[in-house]
């Protein structure tokens, strides 16, 4: 049976935690990817996905309907 080594993205691309929510879209989109690994100081510490954005999305829609 395939380890998760075996199947894991090895390229990862990251993102600082300072950058905005457009800029994390706009990496994604770039990349054609659906996910980036948040780093502070090149250090991992969570991950933000097309999900994630959904939601705030929709989030922010409904605050200002």
């Amino acid at each position: 049976m395939p380890t998760v080594r075996d199947i894991m993205t090895k390229n990862v691309v990251t993102i600082e935690a300072n950058k905005t929510v457009f800029e994390a879209a706009e990496l994604m989109t770039s990349e054609g990817l659906g996910c980036l690994i948040v780093v502070i100081k090149a250090f991992p510490v969570g991950i933000i996905t097309e999900r994630d954005i959904v939601e705030e999305s929709l989030q922010n829609a409904i605050r200002w309907t």
